[in-house]
């Protein structure tokens, strides 16, 4: 019985100890927590950093809000002070534009005025002479009417005298044009036969440029094409260089991530694999003490031998935690890095591929280019070549019209000859009688000019009416009325409300911790820089809590800082 007892003894001491453990370790993390530390008096003291702040996680997290509350107030002050400088450049570019308009409006208002002035001016000056000149044109007529009455009279006894003279000027006459239709045809015949022997040379050099022109055409086709594969080849092989980079730097990031989970993987087991050997020699160091010693001798000899595997034990889980928080953050650097790499990959395929469509459709349009150059010279050759047998189409038609022509004129001047020989005949007939006829003429004419004039002066007198309505119509609108209702001084831009911000709630130091009451995983996770690390506290809560149930605890403080390390990892991934 004594032993059972002295077992059970030994049971709630390391329960205790384990309590007391506990209780520092939740100490140490409220105080951590909160910046605080113990004086000699045991009372809590807040802890300050260099820069002057307070220490811990808490208030840490405090002063990195209120400075990234001051960071977002700086930044919309400075959008803020961008949108009010912009709207009154807006503003005063406006009123720039507006004055400037209005001054052209009245420039081209005062401009149509004088023009409007003048026109009226220019119509009174142009009714004036035009007046003088219908009464000009009227007294020239009357003067030329007397004139023509002395001519005709004087041609009465010229036409009688010169008839015979002008019969047998008809007959030298016939015969000399006979003479000259026989040159024109000869002529016309001789041209024709030379315009048709150019055309075929211009024919001939026509064809040889279409051809010239084709060549070029193909030739700088095929240099566009040629210089669009080599700029699309090497866009392909910088494509390739940037995708076989980019992977390999993936790879590389991938298998350090590898490394570093395995490397990590083996620290925990590794850790647990010392906790277990410290736990299997303590309980052998234990089992010899009491072999080996009686009494309270015995009992502090397995204090001291659990003491020892406890501070041991925390060393471990210590510097395990901190090694999973050093890997996490590498971790997660490459994982950064790795998206980096993704995206300048992404990026510079995106530059090549607009390099790529660039290229594309500047050969295309080229090339279109070339080909519309193509078509047009083709057509321009076309069209002379189509000139030119136009050309010789005319020449034929013209020589063939020509030379009826001539012949026509050969025996109309024959005809016309007989004729005129009849006619002279005949006008000696009729002189007497058109002598009396052109006295009544003139008379009429007279007549007939005095009242072309009268309606000459009414037209002139209308045109006038007409053009001064005409500029009275052109006349434009005075262009400042109604603009004072459009004036942008009464639009200046008004200022930007004032941004409301909310000040991040400073944290309040909690109840320390009391020894021997359960530490709350919440509580405890929040305090630990990460929540992840809140998975180390409830393995290293669970170990405690098998721990003080029986003698199995003593195999349970590896188990539970295992399964803390395994969740620790689990949050970081």
């Amino acid at each position: 019985m004594s032993g059972g007892r002295s077992s059970q003894n030994k049971i709630i001491e390391h329960q205790n100890e384990q309590i007391r453990k506990q209780y520092e370790y939740d100490l140490k993390n409220y105080e951590f927590q909160y910046g605080l530390e113990k004086d000699e008096e045991g009372n809590f003291v807040q802890k300050f950093d260099e820069d002057g702040t307070k220490s811990g996680v808490l208030n840490n997290q405090y002063e990195y809000a209120v400075e990234g509350l001051n960071l977002r107030k700086q930044a919309d002050q400075q959008a803020q002070d961008y949108q009010e400088e912009t709207a009154n450049q807006n503003w005063e570019m406006g009123k720039a534009q507006q004055d400037f308009q209005w001054q052209q409006e009245d420039r081209i208002y005062k401009k149509n005025i004088d023009q409007y002035n003048e026109q009226r001016d220019f119509n009174e000056l142009e009714f004036n002479d035009n007046i003088a000149r219908e009464r000009a044109v009227l007294d020239e007529r009357v003067i030329e009417s007397a004139f023509q009455n002395q001519g005709i009279i004087q041609d009465l006894y010229e036409a009688t005298g010169t008839a015979g003279f002008n019969k047998t000027q008809a007959k030298l006459g016939l015969l000399n044009r006979e003479n000259t239709i026989e040159y024109q045809k000869q002529k016309q015949l001789t041209n024709l036969k030379q315009s048709t022997k150019g055309a075929g040379y211009r024919t001939a050099g026509k064809q040889l440029d279409i051809l010239e022109s084709r060549g070029q055409g193909r030739f700088q086709k095929a240099s566009e094409y040629l210089d669009l594969a080599r700029k699309e080849t090497e866009n392909r092989f910088a494509k390739a260089r940037v995708n076989l980079d980019s992977k390999t730097q993936q790879q590389a990031l991938s298998f350090q991530n590898e490394m570093i989970r395995r490397e990590q993987n083996k620290n925990a087991l590794d850790t647990a694999k010392q906790i277990e050997d410290q736990e299997i020699a303590a309980l052998k160091a234990s089992g010899q003490a009491q072999l080996t010693q009686a009494g309270r001798s015995q009992g502090k000899a397995v204090n001291m031998i659990m003491a020892e595997l406890g501070r041991h034990n925390g060393y471990l889980a210590e510097s395990l935690i901190r090694g999973q928080d050093i890997a996490g953050a590498r971790m997660k650097q490459n994982r950064i890095n790795s998206l980096n790499v993704v995206q300048r990959a992404a990026m510079a395929e995106q530059q090549i591929d607009t390099s790529t469509v660039q290229n594309i459709q500047k050969t295309m349009m080229n090339v279109g280019e070339i080909d519309r150059t193509m078509k047009m010279s083709d057509a321009k050759s076309q069209l002379d070549l189509d000139e030119i047998k136009q050309g010789v189409f005319n020449n034929v038609e013209n020589a063939s019209i020509d030379v009826k022509k001539l012949e026509q004129d050969l025996l109309a001047a024959q005809t016309d000859t007989g004729i005129n020989l009849k006619k002279i005949d005949f006008d000696l007939d009729n002189l007497g009688s058109r002598f009396k006829t052109n006295q009544d003429i003139i008379k009429t004419s007279l007549e007939s000019a005095v009242r072309t004039t009268d309606m000459n002066m009414k037209d002139i007198y209308r045109a006038k009416k007409q053009a001064d309505l005409q500029a009275e119509a052109r006349k434009m609108l005075d262009p400042s009325v109604g603009r004072d209702s459009l004036n942008l001084d009464q639009f200046r831009p008004i200022e930007l409300p004032d941004p409301i911000y909310q000040d991040p709630q400073a944290p309040e130091v909690g109840p320390p911790p009391i020894e021997g009451a359960m530490q709350s995983t919440i509580s405890m996770g929040q305090a630990l820089p990460g929540a992840a690390l809140s998975g180390v506290v409830a393995g290293l809560g669970t170990a405690a809590a098998v721990g003080s149930g029986s003698m199995l605890g003593m195999a349970a403080g590896p188990a539970g800082l295992l399964v803390g390390g395994l969740t620790f990892l689990g949050g970081l991934f």
